[in-house]
């Protein structure tokens, strides 16, 4: 057969694979988002139903707590040093209509949270450890104070995603920053 037949052949089963109803299984673990042309979204959890894949898309999102490993942070502390931060960070899909919103059904699913906790996660460090020193920062870890936490959440609400737990893996201090122009101090 050449390739272009079985291009042809490999289309033709995709189309009829959208013309007869499909079986899904929900997990415990997971959490359903059902969008069928003309309805209202509906979250279903702990299930199997039949659907049409022609008028009706499903995402399913994993409820149960995630690590994400958020390297590379590099924060200027008030008193001029840079400091490398590698955090973990645990989250959770708590609205799973409000995630199905927001995500891009083209994408992975798993890929755009990782990106958007990533982005959120680097915007509140950014504010949280303004006008902070070095010490200061690692007294905020080692005391656990909930305002990191806290600033994560406030934005990613939005996505029906909820930060746990941030902790620090690695920490970094350099009096230099190199760069593709050179070295330069930074005191």
């Amino acid at each position: 057969m050449s390739t272009g037949a079985l291009a042809l052949l490999s289309s033709v089963s995709e189309l009829f694979a959208c013309l007869v109803p499909q079986r899904q299984f929900v997990l415990p673990t997971e959490k359903a988002v059902v969008f069928t042309k003309g309805k209202t979204p509906r979250v279903m959890h702990n299930t199997a139903f039949w659907y049409w894949p022609l008028f009706t898309e499903v995402r399913i999102f994993d409820i149960a707590d995630k690590p994400h490993f958020l390297t590379s942070h590099k924060i200027t502390t008030l008193d001029g040093k840079v400091i490398c931060m590698d955090l973990i960070a645990m989250t959770r899909v708590v609205d799973a209509l409000k995630a199905g919103l927001t995500t891009n059904a083209s994408k992975e699913e798993e890929d755009q949270e990782e990106d958007v906790i990533r982005v959120n996660v680097n915007l509140a460090l950014a504010r949280w450890s303004a006008g902070l020193t070095e010490k200061a920062i690692l007294d905020r870890f080692h005391f656990r104070d909930g305002s990191l936490l806290e600033m994560s959440n406030e934005r990613l609400g939005y996505f029906g995603i909820k930060v746990t737990e941030v902790d620090m893996v690695e920490f970094a201090v350099s009096d230099y920053v190199i760069t593709h122009f050179g070295i330069r101090e930074t005191e």
